[in-house]
C-alpha cells in the first residue's frame, strides 16, 4: 500500500512516480518561512549599517590609502624575493 500523501506524477515516462508527505511539505514551508526572515533580518541590518556611516574626511582618506599601498607593496615586496629565490636556486 502506497503511503498517504499526494500523488506527483512525472511528465517524464521514465521517472518513477513520487508521492510527497503532507509532513515534509510542512516542515519545507517552516524552512522557508524562517529563511525569509533571516534575509529579511540581514537587510534591515544592512540598511542600519548604510545609516551609521558616514563619508570620511580626507585626512582619514588619505591614511586609508597609504596604509593600503603601503600594504600591498609589503606583499608585492615578498612575493617578489620569494620569486627570485626560487629562481636562483634553480627550484622553478
Amino acid at each position: 500500500m502506497p503511503e498517504a500523501g499526494f500523488l506527483i506524477l512525472s511528465a517524464i515516462p521514465s521517472l518513477p512516480v513520487r508521492f510527497i508527505n503532507p509532513c515534509n511539505l510542512l516542515i519545507s514551508m517552516a524552512f522557508i518561512q524562517e529563511a525569509i526572515i533571516k534575509i529579511k533580518s540581514f537587510f534591515v541590518e544592512c540598511v542600519r549599517v548604510v545609516r551609521v556611516t558616514k563619508k570620511p574626511d580626507k585626512a582619514t582618506y588619505l591614511t586609508i590609502v597609504k596604509v593600503s599601498a603601503l600594504g600591498m607593496a609589503l606583499i608585492g615586496g615578498v612575493g617578489f624575493i620569494i620569486a627570485m629565490i626560487a629562481i636562483l636556486t634553480g627550484l622553478v
